[in-house]
């Protein structure tokens, strides 16, 4: 999308580089968030793993937090982060 954007402004269409930065915005607002979500999601996993004596729910917190590292860097890694 910023390279749209680039190429928008290189040739003078300021109407669809506006409307490329507004998409460009929230897509970086949502992944912000998302990632803000996900930190806690592992923040909580953690913690319950950890005040968990109980193997079965520790491995299935394991197993979930795991997922969430994967999703968490598929998103950077589209990001370019």
């Amino acid at each position: 999308m910023r390279e749209a954007h680039g190429v928008c402004d290189e040739s003078g269409d300021v109407a669809s580089a506006s409307l490329i930065e507004v998409w460009i915005d929230e897509t970086e607002r949502r992944t912000w968030f998302f990632l803000r979500l996900v930190d806690g999601a592992m923040n909580r996993a953690a913690k319950t793993r950890e005040e968990s004596r109980n193997g079965g729910l520790a491995c299935l917190l394991t197993l979930g937090a795991l997922c969430v590292t994967k999703i968490k860097e598929a998103i950077l890694a589209v990001m370019g982060a």
